[in-house]
């Protein structure tokens, strides 16, 4: 797992001892610069995993269209992680 992606679990923990109730969205896609180095990998197994985290309500929007539009397996397999979980 990355250093980012660590980061963001650690965002989604500190949000569960708020005294207030948040609720967090899966991030199907991080937006960067194509010169970032290392760039940041979000694939299907690391979105199946923060979909088992607690206080994760579902997935956040999907911005990729063309990967939709056209059938990318890497897209649609993270829009496929939700059966059985009764997230959305």
């Amino acid at each position: 797992m990355s250093s980012d992606w660590m980061a963001w679990r650690v965002m989604v923990d500190e949000a569960s001892v708020q005294p207030i109730h948040v609720w967090v969205q899966v991030v199907l896609a991080f937006l960067q610069p194509p010169n970032l180095k290392p760039p940041v990998r979000l694939g299907p197994a690391e979105v199946a995993e923060a979909m088992a985290w607690p206080g994760i309500m579902g997935k956040a929007e999907m911005m990729n269209f063309p990967g939709v539009f056209n059938g990318d397996d890497n897209v649609n397999t993270k829009l496929e992680i939700t059966p059985g979980l009764e997230k959305s």
